[in-house]
């Protein structure tokens, strides 16, 4: 068992290493002018959505804003701050809420967009200076063959123990997806999107139209990267960490229901979930074992989740939390597998399924 242990702990150190080393990040150098239209779905967004349409509005990019049905002054200030303003209606049957407002953006954008690239972007990202520039300059830079440009922001959290509640979730896919090994082959592909930064080209968003392929997910960005590997389409996972921040949640209680209304979809099924949580945790207790038996050694173990952080511009000591980080990814899952229903924002899904593409029969 040790021997597989360590194999393991060699391969997410192998990962984690050339995701750090190899994954494509934008230029120093920004584009002259935007290259991306920035699309905001925004539900109950006031005290996010003023910096994020000020500061693209500053880096010279256009913004149009999804009002999905908030109860809050998220619209005007959002108009306020320079964005085209679009009241968004309520979901239709089978279409969870963000989707709907992603599919409603478009749509938009098709009319008044003025750029090759349209970015979808969560309102509590925040772009930092030079931001837009160097990301254009990394979309303009793409070939034809290259349609979809997604990747990592920076991530800040709060007060501990916010911190605790969602790092599991970079370390795991910073230390098991090849990312970087991916970039520099061109072969394979990472069946992977991240909600937070999604950029396509304004002509692929209507042949594929992506989100409702996925539109009854809630974990609609990984099952949306899943489906596009099956079209065959070619996804740039990229560092952007230097470009763009996210902090997610306020605090860990915001943080935990957050990660347990999709966590329990990361795997596809129940059985598989539960699985993953027992493994993910197994890891860190199999480290801790060996180190108390006299394997120094296997400290090591540490080494993948500290080079995971570093990657995403976070400091590397948080890295030295993996075992416990490891226990609540690993709760998180199994909270996530027990629910019967999600709730988020103010909305209930219940008995959604996954349609097979956007020509299907539920559509």
């Amino acid at each position: 068992m040790i021997y597989v242990w360590g194999i393991l702990v060699g391969w997410f150190g192998v990962v984690t290493v050339t995701n750090l080393l190899l994954m494509r990040r934008p230029p120093k150098k920004g584009a002259d002018e935007p290259a991306f239209t920035v699309l905001i779905p925004a539900r109950n967004e006031a005290k996010n959505i003023q910096t994020l349409v000020q500061q693209c509005r500053e880096q010279g990019a256009s913004v149009v804003v999804l009002d999905d049905q908030s109860t809050d002054a998220t619209g005007q200030i959002a108009r306020d701050a320079g964005a085209q303003v679009v009241r968004g209606s309520e979901p239709p049957t089978g279409w969870t809420g963000k989707n709907w407002a992603c599919h409603q953006l478009a749509q938009v954008a098709a009319e008044v967009a003025a750029t090759e690239w349209i970015a979808f972007v969560d309102a509590d990202v925040q772009f930092k200076p030079g931001g837009v520039a160097k990301i254009s300059h990394l979309l303009a830079a793409q070939r034809p063959g290259t349609n979809i440009v997604s990747g990592f922001l920076q991530t800040r959290s709060g007060r501990f123990p916010e911190a605790l509640v969602t790092n599991w979730m970079w370390q795991m896919l910073l230390m098991t997806n090849p990312f970087g090994l991916v970039t520099l082959t061109g072969q394979g592909h990472n069946q992977f999107l991240n909600g937070q930064f999604i950029a396509l080209r304004a002509g692929t968003y209507v042949e594929l139209r992506p989100h409702e392929a996925v539109k009854g997910e809630v974990l609609e960005d990984v099952k949306m990267g899943r489906w596009l590997a099956k079209q065959k389409q070619r996804v740039l996972v990229a560092n952007l960490s230097g470009c763009a921040a996210v902090r997610m949640y306020e605090n860990a209680g915001d943080a935990w229901a957050g990660v347990t209304k999709n966590a329990a979809a990361i795997a596809g099924s129940k059985a598989a979930s539960v699985a993953l949580a027992f493994f993910w945790l197994a890891l860190p207790v199999l480290a801790a074992i060996e180190v108390v038996r006299g394997n120094a050694l296997a400290l090591l173990a540490l080494a993948p989740a500290v080079v995971a952080h570093l990657t995403i511009q976070r400091a590397g000591g948080f890295g030295l939390l993996y075992p416990l980080d490891a226990l609540m990814g690993s709760l998180a899952i199994l909270a996530s597998s027990a629910k019967k229903q999600v709730e988020w924002k103010g909305r209930s899904y219940e008995g959604v399924t996954l349609p097979s593409g956007p020509d299907s029969e539920s559509s």
